[in-house]
């Protein structure tokens, strides 16, 4: 259906119209107050907002459009799920009512796997995410590249949906998702590559890749906890993801 209404900002994505709304669906679960909405421009399926009109610059803009999909890239790597929603295009309304072309800018989320969940099981990965702030942190986190910094910000993420701050992660600990010395180890070495702390070292630090593999671990028990899902995967890195 052709937008009616003619917003400042939209970008165009690619994949299937129902994961498109899905994702569209949960999105809007969370973010009461920058709702998004779907529609179609010259043959594209769009994504828009009457909350984006405030913003300026594309800069701001690609921020926020990367933002409105990105829980979905986490749920992607952690159900190995094949579905491919992308943004692709950005188009900014210029002063004739037209949109220009702002950026060509690709996001495609995980490429398919050898397994997936059905999809209501996915659906329910989305519906947790979605209920609760700290949970859908961590999956925005875990679905970026996994570096130092989204490691230690995922693990943040559970851990304050725990009921944890700051050093404190007991509750989290005593969830036993993983090991306790195992989860210890990996926050405090993501915490000092975080921080960047030259007066302080990590005993035996995990390397980047152990750090990875005990997040996958960690995010995956912490989503079978909260859903009811078993998340069975093939271990199969992805190429620079691993």
């Amino acid at each position: 259906m052709e937008i009616a209404y003619q917003p400042k900002w939209m970008f165009s994505v690619s994949g299937e119209p129902d994961d498109i709304e899905f994702a569209v669906y949960y999105f809007n679960e969370f973010e009461n107050d920058n709702r998004i909405r779907i529609g179609e421009n010259s043959g594209n399926t769009v994504i828009w907002s009457k909350s984006w009109e405030f913003i300026e610059n594309i800069d701001d803009f690609y921020e926020v459009a990367n933002g409105a999909l990105r829980f979905i890239n986490g749920a992607q790597r952690l159900t190995n799920n094949c579905r491919n929603i992308g943004l692709v295009n950005v188009f900014k309304r210029n002063g004739n009512g037209k949109y220009d072309l702002i950026v060509q800018a690709t996001m495609t989320v995980a490429p398919p796997r050898s397994m997936s969940i059905p999809d209501q099981e996915f659906h329910k990965i989305l519906k947790a995410a979605s209920g609760s702030e700290h949970l859908l942190s961590a999956l925005e986190f875990f679905g970026m590249e996994q570096n130092w910094y989204n490691i230690y910000k995922c693990i943040e993420a559970l851990r304050d949906h725990y009921k944890g701050e700051g050093d404190n992660y007991e509750a989290l600990l005593n969830k036993g998702f993983i090991g306790k010395k195992v989860l210890k180890k990996t926050y405090e070495t993501a915490s000092y590559h975080r921080h960047y702390l030259p007066n302080k070292t990590v005993d035996k630090p995990v390397s980047l890749n152990q750090a990875r593999k005990n997040l996958r671990d960690l995010i995956e028990r912490a989503f079978e906890h909260e859903t009811g899902v078993k998340i069975q995967r093939p271990f199969v890195p992805w190429p620079g993801l691993t």
